[in-house]
């Protein structure tokens, strides 16, 4: 598909299905209001489609008056917009600083090491990570590395899979708890940014 190619080896798909997918899938039995709202949050974002004030004054001009965004009231609100409002800065910094103790937490599960040097190379690694320190927003740029704000839309980067397999040699395995990680952020964001 036109998203699989422009993200072309560096999404790990497999991860990222199982984000999208937390309930066990469409065609699983067990469904819930959360986990629809949340599937349907993860397609409208990958397709740049969410409900924001840009696409709702062109569907209803005679509702929505302005697109501005209602946080910042300086922007236009767009898809990008959302995560990148300087009103949602502090909240997504929040979730980012979290989250190197998240990913030590997550291979000290796994395996048995200091968790001082465990955590230093989580530090090392997220400091580094442009997933989580550049914006980047799922265009078709064929070869173009996923940044924050496709981990806010459940896109798991194959470069945390690959982090983590150096620690846990189960190519399964890193790509669940690389999964488990991506859903923790794209919940937060969700629901902290989205919701909010």
């Amino acid at each position: 598909t036109r998203i699989k190619a422009g993200y072309a080896y560096t999404v790990n798909w497999n991860a990222t299905n199982q984000v999208w997918n937390q309930d066990g899938g469409a065609n699983s039995s067990i469904t819930s209001t959360h986990h629809s709202n949340l599937r349907t949050f993860y397609i409208k974002a990958m397709l740049s489609s969410l409900p924001t004030l840009s696409h709702m004054i062109t569907r209803n001009p005679n509702v929505y008056k302005s697109s501005v965004c209602p946080r910042c009231k300086i922007t236009t609100e767009t898809n990008e917009h959302i995560w990148t409002c300087n009103q949602s800065i502090q909240i997504r910094n929040n979730i980012f600083d979290k989250f190197p103790n998240k990913l030590a937490n997550a291979i000290l599960k796994h395996i048995t090491l200091d968790p001082n040097d465990i955590t230093q190379q989580c530090n090392n690694f997220c400091y580094n990570a442009k997933f989580l320190n550049q914006p980047h927003y799922n265009s078709v740029a064929i070869g173009r590395k996923p940044g924050y704000i496709d981990a806010f839309n459940g896109f798991v980067p194959e470069e945390l899979v690959t982090f983590i397999r150096q620690h846990i040699l189960s190519y399964q395995t890193a790509a669940n708890t690389a999964a488990q990680l991506i859903h923790w952020i794209s919940l937060k964001g969700y629901k902290k940014i989205w919701i909010t």
